[in-house]
């Protein structure tokens, strides 16, 4: 790794850090909220009458007329659900959903690449893969029950035909509880503390047998968290190009850094970032 390679990790180390205390002291002051309102809800609910009154909340931003139609960003057409929560809907209409990955991949892709997402949300990115490289050659997996339909909806909207697998990939084939979040993004393997879910038994699917079927030459992985259980054992030999989020509030801090570590020594170098999101080119 050359000098200027170790000097942008190092610094991007430090980056990663400050985003997860950013985080976490978010989290506190979260929790302080909580404790207060339940200590004296009379007094706090009275300062946060007075503090609305003069910032708008996250659902007076978004008209509920909105709901059920469809808007474009950057030539991509979206359906704004009706169980998207307001901040959803307002970072959508923003063209803020997804954006960093878009920014960081896209214009990366070329003609002759396959396209494996874990992780595929509403389908945006992969439906931005598609309009580049042709739907036949993504293929995109998603554990969230609920969002079937609304991806479908949103590849149809845009005439592209994505594979989707409604599932989890792990090392051995059988089925575990996903839990489902009001905030999309949030859903997760793993039951988060603070946030109020709703358990789904999922099928699960080997992934190593999955990634054999496919052959990709790029590799999107955003599966809060479980990103460091699954490239512990990924075969990665046809992969050139690969993209991760790393959750280190999941994962813990230590162990975030030990995984880009860890596929920095298989050959892949660190070529650009956007908030936790790291992309790798194999050298």
């Amino acid at each position: 790794m050359s000098i200027y390679n170790t000097l942008r990790s190092y610094w991007w180390d430090n980056a990663l850090t400050a985003r997860h205390m950013k985080l976490q002291a978010k989290r506190v002051w979260w929790n302080f909220l909580t404790s207060w309102e339940k200590a004296t809800p009379g007094i706090y609910n009275k300062i946060q009458s007075s503090y609305r009154q003069q910032r708008p909340s996250a659902e007076q931003t978004v008209s509920s007329e909105a709901y059920g139609t469809v808007v474009s960003v950057n030539g991509i057409r979206m359906k704004i659900d009706p169980r998207m929560t307001p901040f959803q809907v307002k970072k959508l209409i923003d063209g803020r959903h997804t954006r960093e990955e878009r920014r960081l991949l896209i214009h990366r892709l070329e003609a002759d690449d396959i396209v494996m997402e874990l992780g595929g949300g509403i389908g945006m990115l992969a439906t931005a893969c598609a309009l580049k490289i042709g739907g036949e050659r993504v293929y995109s997996y998603e554990a969230n029950p609920i969002l079937e339909s609304l991806i479908k909806e949103n590849y149809a909207l845009n005439d592209v035909k994505p594979e989707i697998n409604m599932c989890m990939l792990e090392q051995e084939a059988g089925s575990r509880t996903f839990h489902v979040s009001e905030h999309f993004s949030r859903s997760s393997a793993f039951k988060p503390a603070d946030d109020k879910t709703v358990p789904y038994e999922v099928p699960v699917k080997p992934l190593n047998d999955e990634i054999a079927r496919i052959q990709p030459t790029v590799l999107i992985m955003d599966v809060q968290g479980s990103e460091g259980e699954l490239l512990s054992f990924a075969n990665l030999s046809t992969v050139s190009k690969l993209l991760v989020e790393v959750h280190p509030d999941m994962l813990g801090l230590s162990n975030a850094n030990a995984l880009r570590r860890n596929l920095r020594t298989q050959g892949f170098e660190e070529v650009d970032r956007s908030g936790q999101s790291f992309l790798y080119i194999r050298k």
